[in-house]
């Protein structure tokens, strides 16, 4: 096991392990979209990619945010990996009504637009249920500080998906090209799930044996009343990365909306460098911030990340700045120029997100789940609020700034959470404390 001393160094580079794995799995990702648009009618494609959005919301809403719990106590060695999985497994079937639910309600919409076959649907739903399982396997790689290895196993699961998919191009071949591409998802997913599986028993094999504790009744400490602030944040991170659009499409035109919804794909795309802070924040800080800590490192390593977040966030925000409008003609074409404006105000979000995923990975990880929460319903008012006021009378660009608005908005607020959890600030270190939810 490592030590949770890290140093800087080690820290930036389980950070460029976690970017680089994601940014390889979202490559495939767009490899097996570009075979699915040569493979499908442009409506199968319009269906597929609903019914992929089905498989992977109703996976996240399934979660219910256990895995999240399961990272902070294992990472900070409060239970053994088989108490963790084993009570994740439990929550699982005792809140199966909601996967079930979700994947329906999905399923039904789309089924109104296409006659897609039941056995499409079956695996479909197989491999939604193999996401969430994976969820599980990757959520105790990363809690052991196995983010390399997760990486890989993440990567491998996407490109075989890709493999697979190439199947589905128009050949003579005798499985429906849409069948064909939902087995190929199922493929991916499975492949993740045995690998992780199979990495997480080869660590345990190769270490000293498991860590944690042994007292069994530590596991209640995996509960859903704990995961549901981030089983929330889930939701508000969800509703308002997309919420944004539905509004501009409400109170502007659809000129106005074309200009905006490339740049906000754009800006989703800059944001992998925060969202692999948040999977390599959360465990290290718990496990900084675990038994006999003093508080000392736990501070030292959320610098360490904000410094990492700003290094690099900060100079891909005035290259893409700059280069927007090369960036967007590259990209998606001469069309779509227009969006230039609105790219240039949202790719300003960068950093603040950077610095703000730090904070709430660090209060998430010692135990203060609900000022997390408090953090998203801060930034979800003040984006909604800012769409509404803007929204109507700049287009393109008002939305541009509402959305930008949230950003400091939810740094100020992580900020005052942070300091007042004694995460950051001048405080001397035999009054930090771990707190609990």
């Amino acid at each position: 096991m490592d030590s949770p001393r890290a140093p800087r160094l080690l820290v930036a580079r389980r950070f460029a392990w976690v970017f680089t794995g994601e940014s390889i799995s979202k490559i495939a990702v767009l490899a097996t979209s570009l075979i699915a648009v040569r493979a499908l009618a442009p409506v199968e494609f319009g269906i597929y990619l609903g019914l992929v959005a089905t498989t992977i919301i109703a996976a996240a809403l399934w979660d219910l945010g256990v895995s999240t719990v399961l990272t902070r106590e294992l990472a900070a060695e409060r239970l053994t990996t088989r108490q963790a999985v084993v009570r994740a497994a439990e929550l699982r079937v005792r809140s199966l009504p909601v996967w079930v639910g979700t994947f329906a309600l999905g399923s039904a919409i789309l089924g109104s637009a296409a006659d897609v076959p039941p056995a499409t649907y079956a695996v479909f739903g197989a491999t939604s249920v193999v996401i969430a399982c994976h969820t599980i396997a990757l959520s105790v790689l990363r809690a052991r500080l196995r983010f390399k290895t997760a990486a890989l196993v993440l990567a491998v699961g996407r490109w075989g998906t890709a493999a697979v998919s190439l199947l589905a191009l128009p050949t003579p071949a005798l499985v429906d090209p849409f069948l064909m591409l939902a087995i190929a998802l199922l493929a991916g997913e499975v492949i993740t799930l045995v690998s992780a599986i199979a990495a997480s028993a080869l660590q345990n094999l190769r270490s000293a044996g498991d860590t944690g504790s042994t007292d069994g009744a530590r596991a209640s400490r995996i509960t859903l009343r704990a995961s549901l602030p981030f089983a929330a944040n889930s939701v508000l991170n969800l509703v308002y990365n997309r919420l944004d659009v539905v509004i501009l499409a409400a109170l502007s035109s659809p000129q106005q909306l074309a200009l905006y919804a490339p740049a906000t794909r754009i800006q989703d795309a800059f944001h992998l460098i925060p969202g692999a802070i948040s999977v390599v924040g959360l465990p290290m800080i718990a496990r900084s911030s675990g038994p006999g800590s003093d508080g000392r490192e736990t501070r030292s390593l959320i610098t360490q990340l904000m410094l990492i977040g700003v290094t690099l966030s900060l100079p891909v925000s005035v290259l893409g700045f700059v280069y927007a409008p090369a960036i967007i003609d590259f990209v998606l074409g001469p069309d779509y120029l227009g969006a230039v404006k609105a790219t240039r105000i949202l790719i300003w979000s960068l950093p603040l997100s950077a610095l703000t995923a730090v904070l709430v990975a660090a209060l998430a990880a010692t135990g203060h789940a609900l000022d997390t929460t408090r953090v998203f319903v801060v930034a979800f008012t003040v984006a909604t609020l800012a769409h509404l006021s803007l929204d109507w009378w700049l287009g393109a660009t008002g939305a541009a700034i509402a959305s930008l608005s949230r950003e400091p908005a939810a740094l100020a607020a992580a900020f005052i959470y942070s300091r007042r959890a004694r995460l950051i600030g001048t405080v001397e270190p035999s009054h930090v404390s771990a707190g609990t939810t």
